[in-house]
């Protein structure tokens, strides 16, 4: 293989190999590797862009891959990567060689709705050990097997044949990949879990002042994924009424409707997408008041630190959301998943963040008693072992990171496991 590609560097080919032979990898190879900054290719979710003025929003949300929560996953990663990186796709493939590896920032690509036969191309054509994270697959509930494209099926083990192991994002893609014959996967969770110390998470959780006031988060626009859509459709209603009712804000990820209230300067327009978001909630509101809420209390960020400044003041958040709620539990804010579908679930038992299936919510009362079952401690308990291990997990796949020891944490029994 290292003959077929202009690609490849033959001392990379050297560690990684080796690497993959040892059980100790700080045995393996010395230290000092990991502090070599490395020249890396880089696959997946955007980890920066401009934060936009309203003119040029729809652009920059285009540019996000259709939903700002991608920001958090890969803003997270090239942090992480002691690296100069060069982002690249089917379009737009390397210019030159000389690359220690590709890096992929993935998400729920393991979904009936994609096909990555272009990467999987792409990550043929240039031959290099690879390193992905954050891989997930999407089905309405845990257990049922994905339509997988035969593109995207290559994609992955493509990756598979030139990494130590894939970081999936919980059991149950771990699950969907061994019944496609990989088995070299370990559970890792989300690179955003990681994007600050643990210490840090901790510090900032018992920092925070309470202040009464909520930041709501939705999925209105992929109801149809849930496995039940027309309960889904009941609680994104109650969603969207208690934030009308209560002191509070909407963050926005990709619902098309509601960002283009928030950019159109069309008074008709507005009234015509404010329509289509009463109808598909069915809300007993008018017009008026459905455009009105939006311009009032909804708002999107495409910057990861004015995200974070978002939530300075609040000390709530509840949605379907999850990089909507995480980026709340990382800023010290508690948070509450409602699990709709099975990316979402896998990655809270992993983390132990609070959460509750669509099906264990009460939707007959007040959906911010949600707040009594939001116990941060098993998250923040996780924390210190799941660092640990993801930092080994990188290290042990020849990344060369960013990520400081910590002190390892109680429940170690959770640390990161080959699936």
């Amino acid at each position: 293989m290292a003959g077929e590609s202009e690609f490849w560097r033959s001392d990379t080919l050297a560690w990684v190999s080796y690497c993959c032979n040892q059980d100790h990898v700080q045995e393996a190879i010395g230290a000092e590797i990991f502090m070599r900054k490395q020249r890396v290719l880089y696959i997946g979710a955007p980890y920066r862009l401009s934060n936009p003025s309203r003119a040029d929003m729809m652009d920059v949300f285009e540019q996000s891959g259709r939903n700002s929560g991608n920001l958090l996953i890969g803003h997270s990663l090239r942090s992480q990567l002691n690296a100069d990186v060069t982002s690249i796709s089917p379009e737009y493939p390397p210019r030159d060689g000389g690359y220690d590896y590709i890096a992929v920032a993935a998400a729920n690509f393991l979904f009936s709705g994609f096909d990555f036969g272009a990467f999987a191309d792409l990550i043929e054509k240039i031959d290099l050990p690879c390193v992905m994270v954050g891989l997930g697959a999407q089905a309405p509930k845990s257990g049922h097997m994905p339509d997988i494209a035969p593109g995207t099926k290559r994609f992955v083990q493509a990756i598979a044949d030139r990494t130590y192991r894939i970081g999936v994002r919980g059991a149950y893609t771990a699950e969907v990949l061994e019944k496609l014959g990989i088995r070299n996967v370990q559970i890792t969770g989300c690179p955003s879990f990681y994007l600050y110390s643990p210490e840090t998470i901790a510090e900032r959780h018992a920092g925070k002042r309470e202040t009464g006031r909520v930041s709501f988060n939705g999925s209105r626009n992929v109801m149809s994924h849930s496995g039940d859509p027309a309960r889904m459709q009941r609680l994104e209603a109650a969603v969207y009424q208690a934030c009308r009712e209560t002191d509070s804000q909407f963050i926005l990820q990709s619902e098309l409707e509601e960002l283009a209230i928030l950019t159109s300067s069309d008074p008709a327009q507005d009234l015509q997408n404010a329509a289509r978001i009463r109808e598909s909630l069915a809300l007993e509101l008018s017009d008026e008041e459905v455009r009105d809420l939006v311009r009032s209390k909804f708002k999107i960020y495409f910057d990861i630190e004015h995200w974070a400044e978002g939530l300075s003041d609040v000390d709530f958040s509840l949605g379907t959301r999850f990089h909507g709620n995480l980026i709340a539990l990382l800023s010290g804010v508690a948070a509450h998943v409602i699990c709709h579908d099975s990316r979402t679930q896998e990655l809270c038992e992993f983390s132990g963040i609070p959460h509750s299936t669509l099906g264990e919510v009460d939707l007959d009362t007040d959906i911010l008693g949600l707040r009594k079952q939001s116990d941060v401690g098993p998250f923040l308990a996780r924390q210190s072992a799941n660092y640990e291990a993801y930092r080994t997990f990188l290290e042990k796949n020849g990344v060369s990171h960013t990520l400081q020891p910590t002190r390892v944490g109680s429940e170690a029994e959770h640390a990161i496991m080959p699936a």
